[in-house]
């Protein structure tokens, strides 16, 4: 059975349109609900990530390090829309066609000067844009951000309000 390549381009088309339909208007970019209200000193942590199963991972991951709920959004747009309930953000870089990290971090540090916002990316050279976007710190990625984060986190915790220290 041979198939033409008019055929092929169909069969192309057909599965990068379904795969669209189901990375943009499914489950991917559904917000959790907003966190409750918190109580002084409770940690409260908003995770923003573009790639579904990186975010669900990265947050059962931080969740059981650090012992506190972590709330996970697929762009810094929907995470937006809750900023006053969270007090630690950590934030990814890129988003796509999307606000990416760095315009997202300066968007939350307008809207919650006092949270700790902690910048990962990949690039070296995007470290610099996290911290003049107003990041408290940043992470490279290297195998082992999640340990690294937590412990920025924690040292925050034990440390008072350290999130605007790092700017």
């Amino acid at each position: 059975m041979t198939i033409s390549s008019d055929e092929l381009r169909k069969m192309a088309a057909k599965r990068l349109a379904s795969r669209m339909v189901r990375d943009h208007m499914g489950v991917q970019n559904v917000p959790d609900p907003p966190a409750m209200e918190q109580e002084d000193g409770e940690l409260t942590v908003c995770l923003v990530h573009g790639r579904q199963t990186a975010r669900k991972v990265l947050s059962l991951a931080l969740e059981r390090g650090l012992e506190s709920p972590v709330h996970r959004y697929g762009s810094c747009e929907d995470a937006l829309r809750y900023v006053n309930s969270y007090n630690v953000f950590v934030v990814y870089n890129n988003f796509g066609k999307r606000m990416n990290g760095a315009q997202g971090v300066a968007r939350i540090r307008g809207l919650k000067p006092e949270a700790l916002i902690i910048g990962v990316t990949s690039v070296p050279d995007f470290r610099h844009k996290f911290r003049a976007a107003g990041a408290s710190d940043t992470v490279l990625l290297s195998g082992n951000e999640v340990g690294e984060l937590i412990k920025k986190i924690e040292k925050s915790r034990v440390g008072g309000d350290s999130a605007s220290k790092g700017r």
